[in-house]
């Protein structure tokens, strides 16, 4: 799988690119820190079979990379990953076209089940975006 991480924060960006690298279903990782870098990557053509997308970013909301993804490569899947929890933003990710909602500080979830899940048709969620949903 090529996957694509959009993620601004250096730090945040290493750590999902070396866990995703050290993945054997992983060929290749693009990291991005802008939607315009991810912008490139789908005008050069390359294929894209996952997106991790950060929701905030200097030069907007990932949810338009999402959304370019989703609507271009409808075999894609993208999957916010964020600190973002409010109700607003998880709405507006999967109404961009995010299949999952993981959130950065969440421990609980790993990044590779996560696909995983997503993989197999599921819609893994951060058990403290769902209770944000919930209103709990």
């Amino acid at each position: 799988m090529k996957i694509a991480v959009l993620e601004d924060e250096p730090m945040m960006l290493k750590r999902i690119t070396d866990i995703l690298e050290s993945w054997d279903q992983c060929d290749h990782v693009y990291p991005c820190t802008s939607n315009e870098d991810f912008a490139g990557l789908l005008d050069a053509g390359t294929q894209i079979d996952i997106l991790l997308a950060d929701l905030d970013l200097p030069d907007g909301s990932g949810c338009q990379s999402i959304d370019k993804l989703t609507s271009t490569h409808p075999a894609s899947l993208a999957i916010a990953v964020s600190a973002m929890s409010d109700g607003a933003s998880v709405c507006a990710a999967i109404l961009a076209g995010a299949v999952g909602y993981l959130h950065k500080d969440d421990h609980s979830t790993s990044v590779i089940k996560t696909i995983n899940d997503a993989l197999e048709g599921q819609s893994p969620i951060s058990p403290s975006i769902a209770q944000t949903l919930v209103g709990q």
